[in-house]
């Protein structure tokens, strides 16, 4: 990542790191990759946000971050605890940002 961000202050390559069992709700994962997505690319976080919040942030966000010619890996440890959700609201809103972007997608 270090060959990428070569400007600390303008990052062009970010991580944003969950884990099925410590962000085991939907709401808690989204206030987690609304504070990673702040902390990497400086942007103002709102502590005090609401679920509906942080979803509209990341999709903002990342729209943001395309037409910046950013790119955000999302590396997501237990996959399977965000499968067990009754609705997906997080892996449907990482899939539809996929389908809707010229984001590319690698599964390990």
């Amino acid at each position: 990542m270090a060959q990428h961000n070569t400007d600390p202050g303008n990052p062009t390559l970010g991580t944003v790191r969950l884990s099925g069992v410590l962000h085991c709700d939907e709401r808690t994962a989204f206030q987690e990759v609304a504070h990673q997505l702040c902390s990497m690319f400086n942007i103002p976080y709102s502590r005090s946000a609401s679920f509906d919040d942080n979803l509209a942030f990341f999709k903002e966000v990342l729209a943001e971050l395309q037409r910046a010619f950013k790119t955000v890996v999302f590396v997501i440890d237990q996959l399977e605890a965000f499968m067990r959700a009754a609705k997906q609201t997080l892996l449907y809103n990482v899939l539809d940002a996929l389908q809707h972007s010229q984001v590319q997608v690698s599964r390990a």
